[in-house]
């Protein structure tokens, strides 16, 4: 696997050379297309950078003075990735296949590979589709859109009904319907999934069980879709909370049920230089205790490109929210019980086209709430233990040069909030983290971490 990513890259040079040529192949065309995309972070404060289920991010070259590693936080949040999608369209029926090369976190030198392949018929006037393999979520059929943009793939067989299209109705005028059902092929990789040792047989009726059902109607003024996953199958982690496994405690087995999913999306889409959005994810449905999470997003932003003055036009104002309501998962780092009380963010920004290529803005954050964390396999505390707050200063400038090739530069000056821990000897390996230490544990203690970085994504 390690050379993944640098054969990917290869091929994505190759494929970029001939993308904009379209290959006939018997009936239909044949068409490449794909993105690199990377960049170069520096912290000043020489602290681990952490996405945000709390994974520590490839630390690449310790300085004296800070950290210097690829990182791309804009676009895939991963140190380098690399895709590679080939189309075939013919007449009503046709296939995808993409090559995804994921650097690892912990070194430049090693890859996770992703692949996605697969085929679709449209039937009756486009009104009756069939998918089958496994699927990408580039179509983003019921996705949410919006800031979040999430929706559902996997292997399977994705069936989508357009009832509007049997009447011939005008789109344009009564918009879009899309209905339909997506049915999973459930996982084999889970151990908790084995029967005396062995996988357990995909059947119809687990498959039927792990359904996703979604819609999506589409007007010329908004937009307007939701999706709800099913889930039957043992998927979760045998788990005590609070405790290292296998120590007493409070016992949490995330159950059959527990990838239970339900998200949502809406948009205001009638003026084209004014874009609302809100949608949402609710995960683990089925034992909110041990995989629960619910993430809200909102965006508003207005840009005066109509307004008839000469510096205006180019400006655009918006504001982002997030709100996290509840966090419990147990699946994203193995041996530690992650939970967060509500926690909201407001993200106010601006923009300025300097030039038809180029953008200047600024982004800020306000983030208020109270993170609480579970202990890991060592009975210690996870980072960022009771983060009141989180606020930042973000100024960037965005150059989207020809061939594709997209430059972003910024900095980020940030403050974070902690209540402050006792002095314990359990804590000592924590003196160089991001937890302030102390004997109070009732005031809260500020930590400044600045980093700067330069990314670049390629797409052809």
């Amino acid at each position: 696997m390690k050379k993944n990513f640098w054969i990917v890259a290869a091929l994505c040079f190759i494929a970029g050379r001939v993308a904009a040529q379209e290959v006939n192949v018997g009936k239909g065309a044949l068409t490449f297309s794909g993105k690199i995309a990377s960049g170069v972070f520096f912290d000043f404060d020489d602290v681990e950078k952490e996405d945000e289920t709390g994974a520590v991010i490839n630390p690449g070259y310790y300085g004296s003075d800070g950290r210097v590693y690829l990182w791309n936080d804009s676009d895939n949040k991963s140190p380098l990735r690399a895709d590679l999608t080939a189309n075939y369209i013919m007449d009503t029926v046709g296939f995808r296949i993409r090559l995804r090369a994921n650097s690892a976190l912990d070194g430049f030198d090693r890859s996770v590979l992703a692949r996605y392949a697969y085929g679709w018929v449209n039937l009756f006037n486009q009104g009756l589709k069939f998918t089958g393999g496994f699927i990408d979520l580039s179509d983003n059929v019921w996705g949410t859109r919006g800031d979040l943009d999430k929706d559902i793939g996997g292997n399977g067989v994705r069936v989508e009904l357009k009832p509007f299209r049997f009447f011939n109705l005008d789109e344009s005028i009564a918009g879009s319907l899309n209905i339909g059902a997506f049915f999973l092929v459930p996982s084999q990789e889970n151990p908790n999934s084995f029967v005396d040792g062995k996988p357990r047989p995909v059947t119809l009726e687990r498959t039927f069980q792990e359904t996703v059902f979604g819609f999506r109607y589409t007007h010329p003024w908004f937009y307007a879709g939701a999706q709800l996953r099913l889930d039957s199958d043992v998927d979760g982690i045998d788990m005590y909370k609070g405790t290292a496994p296998g120590s007493p405690g409070i016992k949490v087995w995330s159950g059959a049920a527990d990838e239970i999913q339900f998200m949502f999306g809406a948009g205001f889409t009638m003026l084209p230089e004014l874009a609302f959005t809100a949608e949402g994810i609710f995960d683990g449905m089925g034992n909110i205790e041990a995989r629960g999470t619910a993430d809200l997003r909102q965006t508003l932003s207005y840009s005066f490109e109509k307004i008839p003055v000469p510096w205006l036009d180019r400006l655009t104002l918006g504001v982002k929210a997030k709100e996290l309501l509840w966090l419990h998962n147990l699946n994203d780092l193995i041996g530690i019980d992650q939970e967060m009380s509500p926690w909201m963010q407001i993200k106010p920004f601006i923009n300025y086209r300097a030039l038809n290529w180029l953008t200047i803005g600024i982004e800020t954050g306000f983030g208020s709430g109270r993170l609480i964390t579970g202990f890991d396999n060592n009975n210690k505390p996870a980072k960022f233990v009771n983060e009141q707050y989180n606020n930042y200063i973000k100024p960037n400038i965005t150059a989207n040069l020809k061939g594709g090739l997209s430059l972003k530069a910024w900095y980020m000056f940030n403050s974070i909030g902690y209540d402050n821990l006792w002095d314990s000897p359990a804590y000592a390996d924590r003196m160089g983290s991001d937890i302030p230490l102390t004997k109070d544990n009732k005031l809260v203690e500020t930590l400044i971490k600045q980093q700067i970085a330069l990314e670049f994504i390629w797409t052809f």
